[in-house]
């Protein structure tokens, strides 16, 4: 029995280095269960501020395209200005289109300088086996 008893003092000192060690791995735990509680609440809030960025990237790209529409509309309207279309009027073999438009202009009274015309052209008439005329 004194044999047994004497390595009691050596099992106890073992239990308490055990009971240190653990104590020592619970504080680590703790720490690290805190850490990962601090980078989820961080990654909560980056990903919230993403989406909110990416929300008003969204709702100023729909707004920039909105306008770069109205604008192309507007500048194609511009561009159209000056253009003339003739439609009814037969077609003459070797005509000039700028002639047509200077003879229509003094048929109604309105003289139109071949200066402000960017680009005439003939309407095809339905039903019409002619060839149009550009310029």
């Amino acid at each position: 029995m004194k044999r047994q008893l004497s390595s009691l003092p050596a099992l106890v000192d073992d239990i308490r280095l055990i009971k240190d060690e653990l104590s020592e791995l619970k504080i680590a735990c703790d720490f690290s269960h805190a850490k990962v509680e601090e980078f989820n609440a961080r990654l909560m809030d980056v990903e919230s501020k993403v989406t909110q960025i990416g929300n008003t990237d969204l709702s100023t790209l729909h707004a920039e395209l909105a306008k770069a529409k109205q604008d192309l509309s507007a500048q194609e309207q511009r561009s159209r200005l000056n253009n003339v279309e003739i439609k009814g009027i037969p077609l003459k073999k070797g005509e000039n289109l700028f002639s047509v438009m200077d003879a229509i202009g003094r048929k109604i009274g309105y003289a139109c300088p071949k200066s402000q015309i960017n680009y005439i052209s003939r309407v095809p008439m339905y039903n019409s086996n002619e060839k149009l005329n550009h310029r």
